[in-house]
């Protein structure tokens, strides 16, 4: 430290000052410091030195905090609050009827851009409207129109649900050993088919499971991209004298998975048996038959 030293040079000088001139005698009276001297010097050097380190600390503490203070003098917490701004705003766009996506771009000054990908059933001036109104009413915000730019794209159509009820109109099983393959159509209430075919490795004892599996798949074709079904189990049952199949199904829509269960007994064949089984377990889930004569 620059003032200890300082501190440390005036005792030196002090004691060069004392010291016997050449070729003197030393110890006589003024030839040497006194204790009471040496005991000032001693304390200067303590106070100066306690000084130093006290400054030195102030130093330090406003180096910290030049250090610590953000860039241009803007309070640490803002860029966080435009932040969340935007994402509050960005949610109330992806609200605005038609709007698939949206992304708000911020800067130094605050809201830059706003990039809205929209379905073209409505105009891009329309959706540009709304997203200035949603600004206005629930944020205070007032959007120029040249900073929204809107992409307009085509949506698939989605397949109308089906009519009436559907009739199972035809099961046919082929065998062709090593492998059998059932196929099952039915008809709707305006005449349309829908079909589904599976296959089997094995004897043909395999045929009912993959009959289960041949209806799942017609059952698709006729509900559409609404659902989708699995098998999870064909179950032979005996009640007394008679035989019959139990069939496990899972059905898979909008509002999540619900397991169906269905039941008929051998009337016909175990290949016929199977696909009314697994109908049966489809027509619980909607509470009327989707399938007459099941």
């Amino acid at each position: 430290m620059r003032l200890v030293e300082i501190a440390a040079g005036a005792v030196t000088a002090l004691s060069e000052s004392t010291k016997p001139a050449s070729g003197g005698r030393a110890g006589g009276p003024g030839e040497e410091p006194t204790a009471g001297a040496r005991r000032e010097v001693r304390q200067e050097a303590a106070r100066i030195d306690a000084e130093s380190a006290e400054r030195q600390v102030a130093e330090a503490g406003e180096e910290a905090a030049t250090a610590a203070e953000p860039e241009g003098g803007s309070a640490p917490d803002s860029g966080a609050e435009t932040w969340k701004q935007a994402a509050e705003l960005e949610e109330a766009i992806r609200r605005i009827r038609g709007v698939l996506g949206c992304r708000v771009v911020t800067g130094p000054a605050g809201l830059e851009e706003i990039h809205v990908v929209a379905s073209s059933s409505r105009s891009a001036k329309q959706v540009v409207r709304d997203i200035e109104s949603v600004s206005a009413t629930r944020f205070g915000l007032s959007i120029d129109h040249r900073k929204v730019s809107v992409a307009l794209v085509d949506e698939p159509v989605p397949r109308q649900p089906p009519k009436g009820r559907a009739k199972l109109r035809r099961v046919r099983l082929e065998v062709e050993p090593p492998r059998v393959r059932v196929t099952v159509e039915l008809e709707g209430a305006d005449g349309s088919t829908y079909q589904g075919s599976a296959e089997g490795a094995g004897p043909a004892s395999e045929a009912p499971l993959a009959a289960a599996r041949a209806t799942l798949q017609a059952m698709e074709a006729y509900l559409g991209e609404r659902v989708q079904l699995r098998l999870r189990e064909l179950v032979p049952f005996h009640l007394g004298n008679s035989e019959g199949f139990m069939a496990g199904v899972t059905w898979s829509g909008a509002r999540g998975e619900e397991e169906l269960l269905g039941t008929a007994l051998i009337r016909l064949d175990r290949v016929d048996a199977a696909v009314r089984a697994t109908l049966d377990a489809l027509n619980r889930r909607t509470g009327r038959p989707l399938v007459e004569g099941v």
